[in-house]
């Protein structure tokens, strides 16, 4: 099976899904017939204004039927128990109050509904030089009601990014060597 049928694998077409923060990527598009929002930092627009300088396909962008300023996503959509499920892909590590953010999943969930995600694998990626967050960092996080990252969290993922080669993300048989992205002194 491979990553997409999984994320997919309880995520039917017959079913009203959410897709957050597809990008230049969705997993269930519009265009192969499912019945999904999508909800990303920006309208389409400037989604393939964003990502045309990186040769990505951005035919693929779709619609976005929601545009996230940091308000709690059941908010932002206004209505609650509409969805049979949630995609979220490569997104929960840039969510900076998931406490807050499964709670607006589950409010925007039916009660039989699915949240799938796909969580990157730091061991594998530019975050390998971070420290993984806390458990004290997600309930700080919460208790501020944080809508953006910590300045401190920002920093660390600036001065932190590295790539091995030319590698942002790479396998497990991957060689070369490691260096950061962002180069400071």
């Amino acid at each position: 099976m491979n990553r997409r049928s999984k994320i997919l694998e309880h995520c039917k077409k017959r079913g009203t899904g959410l897709e957050i923060g597809p990008s230049f990527n969705p997993i269930a598009p519009k265009s192969e017939g499912y019945d999904v929002d999508v909800l990303d930092h920006a309208t389409a627009d400037e989604l393939k204004a964003k990502y045309a300088p990186h040769g990505v396909d951005i035919t693929k962008i779709e619609p976005v039927d929601f545009v996230w300023k940091g308000q709690p996503i059941d908010e932002l959509v206004g209505r609650v128990g509409i969805y049979d499920w949630i995609i979220i892909s490569h997104v929960i590590e840039h969510v900076p109050d998931i406490i807050s953010f499964f709670r607006s999943c589950s409010n925007l969930l039916k009660p039989d509904g699915i949240l799938s995600l796909a969580i990157p694998d730091k061991r594998y990626c530019f975050d390998f030089f971070r420290w993984p967050t806390s458990t004290g960092d997600v309930l700080q996080a919460w208790t501020e009601k944080n809508n953006r990252h910590r300045m401190g969290a920002v920093f660390d993922h600036l001065s932190l990014a590295c790539k091995k080669g030319e590698q942002h993300a790479w396998g497990k048989m991957h060689y070369g060597k490691f260096s950061f992205v962002h180069d400071f002194f």
